[in-house]
């Protein structure tokens, strides 16, 4: 069981963390210029050849995600809000 343990962070975990640290660091400390140079260069290049269908699609794709980010977002301060409730012995 440690022998796979141990193959399971040197096969996959540090590969995997060093590929991360890689992609959000530069000389000048932790970016995400990487990202952002990779992304708007791309979405710019489909935006001017007229490829507005794959533009179109990261825009749904972004507006989902950032939708789902707000409702776990407000979930979980709702839990946390009717448990302070519950503790304090207020009905809601």
């Amino acid at each position: 069981m440690a022998g796979a343990a141990l193959a399971l962070v040197v096969l996959v975990a540090l590969p995997l963390a060093f590929l991360v640290a890689g992609s959000v660091t530069s000389e000048g400390g932790i970016t995400l210029a990487h990202f952002r140079d990779a992304l708007s260069s791309r979405v710019y290049n489909l935006y001017e050849t007229g490829a507005l269908g794959p533009v179109a699609a990261l825009a749904i794709v972004t507006m989902l995600i950032i939708t789902a980010a707000i409702v776990l977002a407000t979930r979980l301060g709702r839990g946390s809000a009717v448990a302070r409730a519950e503790r304090a012995g207020v009905a809601q």
